[in-house]
């Protein structure tokens, strides 16, 4: 029988003549239990009652509530495709990067927001930037890929907030591109005034101010949505690494 031709009606009925073969009082506790739970489901109704030798019976009818669920079959049908496409970030993964990413982001912005009066040297302040938008780029990458739709509001802001500043960035070399990364001319960087500088990169209403403002509320999105992500699927990965096993040689 295919897990996913297992119906709630057919399940029902199979699994309820199994267990009546297996242990008829057994069946007769299921079946009253039944009767007084109307939200019951069969995993739920194994649980109810004391079990003695049937192990394998409650993770056949766990595994067949598990098989039911949309969110399983979502799941299983990602594990699949990483096997044929090679692909091993998971979801959780996504989230995890995002949410690093922009802590970074936020603590380099923060950094400039606070110290920024003080870096005068051309080469300072090249370090600063080019840190600053390694790691708002790497931002970007993030909230491209994740399903946090709060992280993902917060995404817009920042990068209207920055196009906002476009033309005052381009005074000191960081350029705004089409795909709103941000990229650094290196010598025009250096030959910046230090004002245009520190009027960008210091202060509490600064850019940087701002930027490290919305990037901390993205990490704090993407680090929920992770956790979230993690209950989801934790207790999936047995099932799906069972599954995704009957097409390997080695079995997990």
């Amino acid at each position: 029988m295919s897990l996913y031709g297992i119906n709630a009606y057919t399940s029902n009925s199979y699994y309820s003549s199994l267990l009546a073969g297996k242990n008829q009082s057994l069946a007769d506790s299921l079946s009253s239990f039944n009767k007084n739970a109307s939200n019951s489901n069969l995993s739920n109704m194994l649980n109810a009652v004391k079990v003695d030798g049937n192990t394998d019976l409650r993770t056949l009818a766990r595994t067949v509530d598990l098989v039911r669920s949309k969110n399983y079959q979502k799941n299983l049908t990602e594990e699949f495709r990483k096997q044929f496409a090679g692909e091993n970030e998971s979801a959780e993964d996504v989230e995890i990067k995002l949410a690093e990413s922009s802590k970074l982001l936020s603590g380099y912005a923060g950094a400039l927001a606070y110290n920024g009066n003080t870096i005068k040297e051309p080469e300072q302040m090249l370090a600063a930037v080019k840190d600053f938008a390694e790691s708002y780029n790497d931002t970007l990458d993030g909230l491209q890929k994740t399903d946090s739709l709060k992280a993902l509001e917060k995404g817009v802001s920042l990068v209207n907030t920055t196009k906002a500043y476009a033309r005052t960035l381009s005074r000191i070399g960081l350029k705004v591109g089409s795909d709103n990364r941000l990229t650094v001319d290196e010598e025009k960087l250096k030959a910046a005034q230090p004002e245009t500088f520190r009027s960008l990169f210091s202060g509490n209403y600064s850019y940087a101010s701002k930027v490290a403002d919305k990037a901390s509320d993205i990490s704090r999105a993407a680090d929920l949505k992770a956790q979230v992500t993690y209950n989801v699927k934790g207790n999936l990965d047995y099932y799906n690494k069972m599954a995704v096993s009957m097409f390997l040689d080695d079995k997990i």
